[in-house]
């Protein structure tokens, strides 16, 4: 039985790895489309010259169009990894469980297609129009600024936001379940609530408006899921 699983999980493995070279190559061979649609076609560039990306290393370019496609590859199967990983448990597990292990990968989706969306048509643009207001053409200050920089910066905030997210939903999915307990959500409440404002802090612009806004967001949403759990109990015990 343990020979059968471990040849199950070869047999996932290579389906896996063949499945992040066949994205890797279709990446690399629309890197092009891949990169303009990254950081140039946003409605919310319009308003804004069109930005010159620069490179001072000979093989800047390849490695960061190498960098570019490794990075979608990885998001891409780190999807098919977790649905393989749910589908080799199945026969392990419960109704219940399974249904619950589900609904956690469907989640977990859900949320980095929200946080992509967020990041392209919210966030990037409103990072951009921020910075890019520094420029002074009075004092020859300009943007010029390097590939490989951008890469970098485009997936620092796609990680942080993924991770936000998926922080954010995982307690809130466990708190409507019953994962966590109820009361101890009641108890740290304001340490919940100084928590919110501290990532709103780290993962917004230095804006103190966008800042409040998102906090106060956490904090409905928070507030939202302990009324659910109230009127549940209440339900419960009527």
């Amino acid at each position: 039985m343990f020979k059968k699983y471990m040849i199950e999980l070869k047999n996932r493995g290579i389906l896996i790895l063949f499945s992040w070279i066949c994205v890797f190559l279709s990446c690399y061979n629309y890197k092009n489309v891949l990169f303009f649609l990254m950081f140039i076609d946003n409605p919310s560039f319009n308003t804004l010259h069109t930005p010159n990306f620069i490179f001072t290393n000979l093989t800047d370019v390849l490695n960061n169009y190498l960098y570019l496609s490794a990075f979608i590859s990885n998001q891409i199967v780190l999807v098919m990894l977790f649905y393989h990983f749910l589908i080799f448990l199945k026969s392990g597990l419960y109704n219940k469980e399974y249904a619950l292990l589900k609904s956690w990968y469907f989640l977990y989706v859900i949320n980095t297609c929200l946080s992509i969306l967020i990041l392209h048509f919210y966030i990037l643009p409103f990072s951009w129009q921020f910075f890019l207001s520094f420029q002074n053409e009075t004092f020859f200050i300009s943007f010029e600024g390097k590939v490989n920089e951008h890469l970098v910066f485009y997936k620092n905030l796609y990680y942080l936001l993924v991770f936000y997210t998926q922080g954010i939903f995982t307690i809130f999915y466990s708190l409507f379940w019953g994962i966590i307990n109820f009361k101890y959500i009641i108890l740290i409440r304001k340490t919940m609530y100084l928590l919110f404002f501290l990532t709103a802090t780290i993962l917004t612009p230095p804006e103190v408006c966008l800042q409040l806004l998102v906090g106060s967001l956490q904090i409905c949403l928070y507030e939202f899921l302990v009324f659910v759990q109230i009127c549940k109990a209440c339900v419960c015990r009527w």
